[in-house]
């Protein structure tokens, strides 16, 4: 399907001097061409990625399917490699591809690469770092806490030792793509497993 990119302008039309954005993970979907019609829609376009280790960004997506009854079976390693095989579940967890996907359309100096695991650590001051890349006064005041996780109290699976290892196993070109594309965190993630 299209997008229509002029019914999406219109969403931040009346934002004025404010800065305005839109988060989404179906922004890491998205095809090269539909992600240079809005560098071009957008030409002062300011994007921001928070990286995740791989392992635990699908660990976190399997537990919202298991959650939201969209899975059968329970959460063992033979129904985390189906889901792995379902349509559309690896193209959101290269994380690479999409960074390099950004990286093309958008000017080095309007692409941020941020990690998790620093919003996880320190969220006041990954917080402070973006809203500088943005343009926005790195201490505004906030309406919702630095730290604040709308679905922190969904009860989650844990992940022991082999399921980790068989995600990494699933994901380990993709861990190998984030060390290499990310650098900084990212190497640490390709260790796991």
């Amino acid at each position: 399907p299209g997008v229509d990119i002029e019914a999406y302008a219109a969403l931040f039309d009346d934002k004025g001097a404010s800065i305005a954005g839109d988060v989404t993970p179906g922004y890491s979907i998205l095809e090269p061409g539909v992600i240079g019609t809005i560098a071009a829609r957008f030409p002062d376009l300011k994007v921001v990625f928070i990286a995740r280790d791989p392992v635990d960004r699908f660990w976190s997506a399997f537990n919202m399917r298991l959650r939201r009854g969209d899975l059968k079976g329970r959460a063992d390693i033979r129904s985390v490699e189906r889901f792995a095989a379902r349509e559309g579940v690896m193209s959101r967890s290269r994380q690479s591809v999409t960074v390099r996907r950004w990286r093309e359309a958008i000017p080095a100096d309007r692409f941020a690469l941020f990690f998790f695991d620093d919003l996880v650590a320190d969220p006041a001051t990954l917080r402070r770092e973006v809203l500088t890349f943005l343009g926005g006064s790195p201490d505004a005041a906030a309406t919702v806490e630095a730290g604040f996780n709308r679905k922190g109290d969904n009860e989650k699976v844990p992940m022991d030792a082999a399921m980790q290892a068989a995600i990494a196993r699933i994901l380990a070109d993709e861990l190998k793509a984030c060390a290499a594309e990310f650098g900084g965190r990212a190497v640490a993630w390709a260790r796991r497993g």
